[in-house]
Parts: C-alpha cells; structure tokens; sequence
C-alpha cells in the first residue's frame, strides 16, 4: 500500500492511462486519487480500469478525491471493487466542463465524506456532484443502491436511509439522480441526491448465458444450451466462448467450430443480437461475427449467442450413366473444387452446371428424360449418385485410300450414322466402283470389315477402308502386289509353306488365287 499526505496519485499531466484486469491498486494518506485542475492544459485525457479492478483508499486527505475537468473521461470496467474514505467535508468526486466518469456493473462502489477527525460529514452538495456540462456525467448500472443522509452513518444504520436497484442510474446535472427505463426515458430518484454523504452498491445476482449452434444454412441445431459461469461471475464479466465446453464439450455431434467463410453468410448483420444490446464488446468476431465472448446479465436476463458450426469432413461420390446403354463413365472435372463441399450437413445441388455440363462424358448430354437426383444433405454414409447422360448424334463419314496411300472419291459417300455410345458395323463393301476392302483402320487401330464399332467423340472421320483394285492384274502386278503384302507382314516362304498360307493371305480377293502357283514363283 502507498501511502504519501502531500500529493495525488494521478496528476495532472497525464494524458491516458488503462489498467489491465484482476487488478489490486492500493493507497492510502495521499490528497487524491486522481486530480486533474483546470490548469493541467490537458484536453480529452481518457483513464480506463479493467475488468475486476479493485480500488482501497482507506484515507484520502483533501476535496475531490476524484477531480476530472477539461471533458476528461474515467471508466471502471465490469466487476470493478472501489472503496475511498475521503476526510474532508467535501465532493468526493468532483465532475467539472465535459467529463464524465462511468462504473459498468461495479461489485462494490463505497464513497464517503468525512471530516478530519473521521466523523461523519455532510456539505449540502453530496458526495457526487455535476459541475459541468456533460449529460450523463454519471452513470452506474446493474446495482443496487443504499445512501445515508444528513449525519447517518452506515456504522449506525448498516440499512442505509434510502434504497434501490436499478439497471442504469445517471447524474446530469449537479447531484440529482434519474434511473434510466428500458425505453431510453427517465424518472428521477431520491436513492441519489446533494443529501447522501455515503453510498454503498452490491451487486445483483448473475442472469444466464446460453449458447445456440447454427449450422452454414442458418438453421439451428438442437436447443440453446445453458454454459456454467465460473465461481464469482459478476454483472458485465465478460466469457471466453472459445471455451473447451463450447468447442468441444457441447458441440453437436459430426460438427466442428465454423471458421472464415465456413460462417453462414448472415452473421455479421446479425451481431449477435441475443446478447447485450448496451455495448458492441459482444457483437462477435470484426470478421466473420463468429461469437468470441459472452457479458454476463443481471439477475433476471438471459443472454444467448449464436455459435456457427460447419460440419466435419465426409466422404461422397457420383458417376455417369449411359441412360440407353447402362455404361458407367467417371467425371471430367475431377481434381476441381465442387461448388460445394462433402462436409456434413451440407447440401449439394446435382442441378448445378458444374455436374450437368462441366463434368459430363465428352460426347453426352445430361439426360432430359431420365429421373435425375436433385439434392443431397450430406450425412455419414453417403450413396453414390448416377447422373444420366444420354449420347451426342455422330455422323462418321469414311474415306477410302489406296494401298499406296492414294486418296479416292466414292461415287456415291456413304455415312454411318448414330450416337455416342451406340454400336455400328462398319460396312463390308466400298463406296469406290471398281476397288474391293483390303483392311480398315478405326482410330488407327485395324479390324474386319462388318465388325460392330462403338461411337466416341474421337470416331468421326477416323474410319478409313484401304482398297485394293477389283479389275483382272497382269502377272507382273500380281507379284508386286503379293510381294508387298509379304514385306507388311513380314511373310517367308517357309512361313507361307509351313503356316496354312490360304489362311494368312485371306485379305486377297478370291480372284486372285488362282494365280497363287504361279505367284510361289515369283
């Protein structure tokens, strides 16, 4: 404890000041605790006192324990103890131009005027007194209130002489008092007044707080749930709601603590609207409006703030569906981010674009006369959804080219036409007079003439009939063209001999063969 008769604690020039929480401030002797005279030069000085402030001043020895002038601004924070013992017959705390000072839900305020020798005093001005402009100049609230009058004395009459409790109490001008009515009117009191030369508040009994989760739709999930206030919660504490027992301990099932855009959308303009609509110090996270800290009510009152969740990871699936032929194909857009994710209680649209036109099969169309799934809420174990596709029209046009490569024109073009999925035979006979099938390559891959071919985006104008000439051959271009299909298939004599050479030269027309004795001599 200081202790020091000749000086105030704070004087004078300083410009701010902020005390932290669960703060212990003692002293004793001193004139003052704060003096800021008219002198001082400094303007708009601003002193704030943390949460749980405790303030014990057995003895100040001067008037105007509290002296605040130039629009100096004091204000002790919720929970706040402040006990001075003034002895002097004077104002204890002394309110001058534009200053003001303000105790949010105090435990304890105890303010008294005595004289030197320490028996009671009374100066006709009260222990508050307004000698400035500023409206409030006091205000006190969540308390109740016992004043003593004339010469009484809490010693004497530990009842007090007038008593109250209030919400919000104010001083506007010089010491008359108003209690201030929950729509913002008011109604003056004598609990207050140029007659009480000692004060003494208590607190009122705590109210509740309740937390309600919110899943990302804005829908709530389960009932409010009550949270347990610590031993000696006072009026206006305020609660960490990042709490284990809001976090983990109550959170819902399959649920998590919503982060960033994980906060459904609406939050911010709804600033926690359950919560104390005196002050912004609850209104949720500057960011998302996410709720961070809870302010405990007064008896009576119940609080309840909204707690936003996401649901945690899960797990689904999806695929495409031939609708005409039961074929399933896997998406195109793998990798990519879905517009909306797997987590639990999500809701996922299979109308979006991103699944009826980004992800479809190249070649398909989402199918207009399938039933198609519509929405999924994301739970636990998750089905697998089938979107069904149905084909694009393909129209193949085959060309036709020589052995040696040369390009020819059908007299008349034939097409194959289908849909992308649909099985087609590849025709057996040419479109070019006078020129029969040797091989036929799809997608340069060779098959049989009259084999079936399943419609892709890639078939088109991809089927090509290499042709060999139908008019009689001289011996000369027989052996040119027998020794040619030899050195394509990489033939020997002995092959040819030892490995059913009808069977290996089936690609030549029957016409030719026979010429075979006399092709084995060429």
């Amino acid at each position: 404890m200081a202790v020091n008769n000749i000086s105030s604690t704070i004087y004078q020039h300083l410009n701010e000041m902020t005390v932290g929480d669960n703060v212990t401030w003692s002293q004793n002797g001193f004139q003052r605790f704060i003096y800021m005279p008219d002198n001082s030069g400094v303007q708009n000085a601003v002193f704030t006192f943390g949460q749980n402030f405790d303030l014990i001043i057995p003895k100040t020895t001067q008037p105007y324990s509290i002296y605040l002038v130039n629009n100096t601004k004091m204000i002790f924070n919720a929970g706040a103890q402040v006990d001075i013992n003034q002895y002097y017959p004077d104002v204890v705390v002394y309110l001058s131009g534009s200053s003001s000072i303000q105790f949010i839900s105090p435990k304890k305020l105890h303010l008294v005027m005595l004289n030197t020798n320490g028996t009671p005093a009374n100066n006709g001005y009260g222990v508050i007194y307004n000698f400035g402009s500023a409206s409030p100049a006091f205000t006190i609230n969540n308390s109740s209130l016992s004043s003593w009058t004339g010469y009484d004395a809490s010693q004497k009459n530990p009842n007090g002489d007038v008593n109250g409790q209030f919400s919000q109490l104010i001083i506007n001008n010089s010491a008359n008092a108003y209690l201030v009515n929950s729509d913002g009117s008011t109604t003056s009191t004598k609990i207050l007044s140029n007659q009480s030369r000692e004060i003494q508040t208590n607190s009122i009994a705590p109210g509740n707080i309740y937390v309600q989760y919110v899943d990302s739709n804005g829908n709530n999930i389960g009932s409010p749930k009550q949270i347990t206030l610590p031993d000696g919660a006072y009026i206006g504490q305020f609660i960490n709601l990042k709490s284990k027992e809001v976090a983990q301990t109550d959170m819902p099932a399959n649920y998590m603590w919503a982060l960033g855009n994980q906060v459904y959308s609406g939050v911010k303009k709804d600033a926690q609207s359950g919560g104390d609509s005196l002050t912004p110090n609850d209104n949720g996270d500057s960011d998302t409006g996410q709720a961070n800290v809870a302010i405990v009510p007064v008896l009576g009152t119940n609080f309840t703030y909204k707690v936003y969740v996401y649901g945690q990871p899960e797990t689904t699936s999806y695929e495409y569906v031939d609708k005409n032929t039961g074929k399933i194909m896997p998406s195109q857009n793998a990798g990519t981010a879905a517009p909306v994710s797997s987590n639990y209680g999500n809701i996922i649209d299979w109308t979006n674009s991103y699944y009826t036109k980004d992800g479809v099969p190249a070649g398909y169309h989402i199918s207009t006369t399938a039933t198609q799934p519509t929405t999924i809420t994301v739970g636990t174990s998750n089905p697998t959804v089938q979107l069904y596709v149905e084909g694009n029209s393909q129209t193949v046009t085959p060309t036709y080219q020589t052995d040696g490569g040369q390009t020819l024109s059908p007299a008349s073009p034939i097409t194959i036409s289908g849909i992308t999925g649909q099985n087609v035979t590849i025709p057996t006979e040419p479109a070019v007079d006078n020129y029969e099938i040797s091989y036929v390559l799809v997608n340069g891959q060779q098959v049989a003439p009259g084999a079936t071919l399943t419609l892709s985006m890639f078939t088109s104008h991809w089927i090509a009939h290499e042709l060999l000439p139908k008019q009689p051959l001289s011996r000369l271009m027989l052996c040119q063209t027998f020794l040619m299909l030899i050195k394509r298939r990489r033939l020997t004599r002995s092959r040819l001999i030892n490995q059913q050479p009808l069977v290996l030269f089936k690609r030549l027309s029957l016409r030719m063969l026979w010429w075979l004795p006399k092709i084995l001599v060429c």
